[in-house]
């Protein structure tokens, strides 16, 4: 029996995706560099950490993989704090988690300071019991590493929890991981959408038909 469930935020919680490619193309634009037109594309699975380190390494590129973050950063925050919002049945599915009395939590490569103020505006906050993003462990989520460390934090074992992520990459590492691994359909991840729903334990297209699992 699943007895925690844990969350990535862009893609899978938050209607986010079009203001994270937004932020950027900011700094893409910004940069001069010149990209191809599928460049949103490419850097959607890899998040803020990899998409910036992608983009570093483009020709002519003049700004480190860290600056590049902080503009999307300073690009991206206002608009989570003010405008995103919680997929169609994120609220419902996630408090009647914690009535049944399981444990909840966010683990996302999107920082604090975009994702805190989102959460919080749902009216979320106290229905997880962990908010923790790739910055809190020092890796990424290609790092099955990092899926040991929130696990111990829970106090649960690996195979009795599910992780619900938009991203095909993520939900290998977390089957690599042990976890019962659960797809979430997104608008940006349609590219590779057939591989999301045959390599995933269980996949949705909206939260709440994952059902108590």
């Amino acid at each position: 029996m699943i007895e925690a469930y844990i969350f990535d935020f862009d893609g899978t919680l938050a209607d986010s995706m079009p203001t994270w490619s937004e932020g950027m193309m900011q700094a893409i634009k910004k940069s001069g560099v010149e990209y191809p037109e599928n460049i949103i594309e490419i850097l959607t699975p890899l998040g803020d950490v990899g998409g910036t380190k992608y983009l570093e390494k483009m020709p002519g590129m003049k700004y480190s993989a860290e600056e590049l973050r902080q503009m999307v950063v300073e690009y991206t925050t206002p608009r989570y704090l003010e405008k995103v919002q919680a997929k169609e049945s994120v609220i419902e599915y996630v408090k009647s988690l914690k009535k049944l009395g399981k444990k909840t939590a966010v683990l996302t490569a999107s920082a604090h300071s975009r994702i805190d103020g989102c959460i919080k505006r749902w009216g979320l906050w106290d229905s997880f019991d962990l908010v923790r993003t790739c910055d809190d462990y020092a890796m990424t989520k290609a790092n099955p590493k990092i899926y040991d460390e929130i696990a111990q934090e829970l106090g649960v074992e690996k195979n009795k929890i599910a992780f619900f992520d938009d991203n095909l990459e993520v939900i290998r590492t977390v089957k690599q991981a042990g976890m019962f691994a659960v797809g979430v359909y997104d608008e940006s991840g349609k590219g590779f959408l057939d591989k999301l729903m045959s390599e995933a334990d269980v996949f949705v297209q909206k939260m709440g038909d994952a059902g108590i699992l």
